[in-house]
């Protein structure tokens, strides 16, 4: 059976079409995983090493979850996936820029300071949205 060392980076709840609960969580890599065994207990911000394995219907089914005690394996794991994150966020405004220069918006040599402005425009956009109180308009 292989293992994977698992970030969770977030965690929702959910019920089957038994109408039985499990939860769904996130990884470092924005993998899901779907624990629906009951005895699973996971928090956000914590590392686990899943052992897991493939059933005969292809998917993956997890035979067993330790928590990793270690606090450096915690704590690399965190900054591995909030790097992930960046890395993401700034490729999609690249992606962005590269489009405006195809259309011939800007130019090719822009190409760098147009992607930094349209991170830091989603990163101030989403900060804005996140810290609005409820029933505030966020525009």
């Amino acid at each position: 059976m292989p293992d994977k060392l698992i970030f969770v980076k977030a965690i929702e709840q959910g019920i089957d079409r038994k109408q039985k609960p499990y939860l769904k969580t996130t990884d470092q890599d924005n993998v899901i995983w779907y624990l629906f065994n009951q005895d699973a207990r996971v928090e956000v911000n914590k590392a686990y090493l899943f052992t897991f394995a493939t059933n005969d219907k292809g998917f993956t089914d997890i035979q067993k979850i330790t928590p990793v005690v270690n606090i450096f394996h915690q704590k690399a794991l965190k900054e591995v996936s909030n790097k992930n994150d960046i890395w993401r966020n700034f490729s999609v405004s690249f992606s962005y820029a590269k489009d405006l220069v195809v259309g011939n918006q800007i130019k090719l040599d822009d190409i760098f300071a147009w992607s930094d402005k349209i991170y830091e425009y989603l990163q101030t956009k989403t900060d804005k949205i996140f810290e609005a109180k409820p029933n505030e308009p966020n525009l």
